[in-house]
């Protein structure tokens, strides 16, 4: 599957821009944490965030819950070493890895996750459109209260998320958001996918806008701010979806 690629732009980010940050994870220490409070529900979320990748052929992980002793995580979502895409959740079940593999350095790519148990079924989303599904059972290892979710962190091995940035993160408790017409949509000249808007619902429910480049980790949705590790000021990026930035 092909990304749609968002042109380059020499425009300075203006008030209208939906997205006029990103955060850079440079893949030796950087990683974001919080500890999860007691969710709207448990088994009902959507994760979804712009990423662009600057590193290919290993294993970089977005977006996950605690570590599983023997297994790669409690749940999440990471890019293979052969580019491939995996959600994993130990809890529901949920295993599935995309057949597309992707290695464009020069795209910024719009990823999306949702998991209901009481559908019966958990979807990742490339660009809005669907790229891998699977069935779940049983309760989701994602979005549990009391436990430690990370962003650009692999618990189980110590591992950083090598050389990306990530843009435009949400978290939404208890609800399933379907990205094309939430968080994307179809710029009407360009025609290409832009960022659009969305309102943050659910006790554990965030918004990562990386804006405040003293505090990265910021909820602009809210209180539930992820705390940093590895960060710093210099690590707020103008690269991001509506201005991408040639990379060497």
């Amino acid at each position: 599957m092909g990304a749609n690629l968002i042109l380059p732009s020499s425009s300075p980010a203006d008030d209208a821009e939906v997205v006029t940050k990103s955060c850079r994870f440079d893949g030796t220490t950087a990683y974001m944490s919080r500890t999860f409070g007691t969710p709207t529900d448990l088994d009902k979320w959507t994760w979804a965030c712009w990423v662009k990748r600057a590193e290919m052929d290993t294993i970089q992980v977005l977006f996950g819950s605690k570590n599983i002793s023997g297994a790669p995580l409690g749940g999440g979502l990471y890019f293979n070493a052969n580019n491939t895409l995996t959600f994993y959740d130990s809890g529901s079940s949920a295993n599935f890895t995309t057949s597309a593999v992707y290695r464009d350095y020069s795209a910024w790519y719009h990823l999306a996750v949702t998991l209901d148990i009481a559908g019966g079924d958990a979807t990742l989303y490339v660009n809005g459109e669907e790229a891998g599904t699977g069935s779940v059972s049983g309760s989701s290892s994602i979005n549990s209260g009391g436990e430690v979710h990370h962003i650009a962190r692999e618990v189980s091995v110590t591992g950083y998320f090598a050389g990306v940035y990530l843009a435009d993160m949400y978290f939404v408790d208890g609800a399933i958001v379907t990205p094309n017409t939430n968080f994307i949509e179809t710029d009407g000249t360009t025609g290409q996918l832009k960022p659009k808007a969305y309102t943050v619902s659910g006790t554990n429910g965030f918004h990562l806008d990386f804006k405040d480049s003293a505090d990265l980790g910021n909820d602009a949705a809210g209180s539930n701010d992820f705390a940093e590790s590895g960060l710093a000021a210099s690590d707020q990026m103008n690269d991001r979806p509506t201005n991408n930035y040639c990379v060497l």
